[in-house]
């Protein structure tokens, strides 16, 4: 499976595994060094709006497998 944060939403009636990468992650908090996983947990609540948003376009795009949907740093747009 791929590295990252996993969590699911729902998209037409059936549940997508969405993978925010460790990279995103690491970006969206400004981190330089691997840090616990609290504060991943804290700067995903912290961002909880803007990934959805980011996992709404990239559903969309159809950009989902049958193994889910991977987020990169590049998808989000809190970064830009």
């Amino acid at each position: 499976m791929w590295d990252g944060l996993p969590f699911a939403v729902e998209r037409q009636g059936n549940a997508v595994t969405v993978y925010l990468s460790q990279e995103a992650t690491d970006d969206l908090g400004r981190f330089r060094e691997k840090r616990p996983n609290a504060d991943y947990l804290k700067i995903f609540e912290k961002f909880r709006g803007s990934i959805l948003d980011d996992v709404a376009k990239a559903l969309k795009a159809g950009r989902a497998t049958d193994m889910g949907l991977r987020l990169t740093s590049a998808d989000m747009s809190a970064l830009a």
